[in-house]
């Protein structure tokens, strides 16, 4: 079960990925960008592992970089 300290409000999320809130909104419209938990129409949260983790997976290298 989710923990609430592990839940981060949309300007929470923001304010961790240094983007606006309004950014992390607009991915949602278009389904991408980290994943999140939609609890009601205006009620989004994330956690911070799966910002984590989408951060990593985000990163572009070189093919030759790339293990």
């Amino acid at each position: 079960m989710l923990q609430r300290a592990e839940l981060l409000t949309t300007a929470e999320a923001a304010e961790f990925l240094d983007l606006s809130p309004s950014t992390l909104t607009m991915w949602r419209r278009r389904s991408v960008g980290p994943r999140y938990f939609k609890f009601s129409s205006r009620s989004y949260r994330y956690r911070r592992a799966d910002l984590e983790s989408w951060i990593s997976q985000a990163v572009n290298l070189p093919k030759w970089l790339q293990a």
